[in-house]
């Protein structure tokens, strides 16, 4: 931080000092991180405040992006997964709802909509498809049946099931993992 100081000035290192969410080593539990910051951010600087909403409103972008992209399998470079992450941006869009910049924060707000409206879409077209595959039926014939479209959705579905166990590949194929 005192490089930044030295080369940007004081008001620049206090908004990028501001917009971290710790400098403790080793760093506390994700959601602790998240909890505190979320407090901070009540008492944070219009500049401060502004910066961050800037870089989650980029991140959450980002993620929607992804997750469109690669599905499910985005969430495990993310402490929080799935549910910690929509959480943690939700939390964020509150915590921003008082900004004098209201045009940021309706935009992040629409950006974990449509991310939360895509989880959602995909969770329920991953059950659907689950649906139509029976254990005992063996999955390659069954995703012979499934359209173009339906195909990349569940082979992320199906990558996750099998990293889960109890999984209806387990019961399909037992001890292949």
């Amino acid at each position: 931080m005192e490089r930044i100081r030295r080369r940007f000035g004081s008001d620049l290192a206090d908004i990028v000092e501001s917009c971290s969410d710790t400098d403790v080593e080793p760093k506390p539990a994700w959601r602790q991180r998240k909890e505190e910051y979320l407090q901070h951010l009540a008492q944070a600087s219009r500049s401060a405040k502004l910066v961050s909403a800037a870089d989650k409103l980029h991140n959450a972008t980002a993620i929607l992006r992804d997750y469109r992209t690669f599905g499910e399998a985005i969430w495990s470079r993310f402490k929080g997964g799935m549910e910690g992450t929509l959480w943690n941006y939700r939390a964020l869009v509150q915590a921003y709802g008082t900004m004098e910049n209201q045009a940021i924060v309706r935009d992040l707000d629409r950006v974990v909509t449509e991310l939360e409206a895509a989880c959602e879409h995909l969770r329920s077209e991953s059950l659907e498809m689950k649906s139509k595959i029976t254990p005992t039926s063996g999955y390659v014939p069954q995703l012979q049946k499934l359209s173009e479209e339906e195909k990349p959705a569940f082979l992320n579905s199906f990558e996750a099931d099998l990293k889960s166990p109890g999984s209806a590949a387990d019961q399909a194929h037992p001890g292949t993992k």
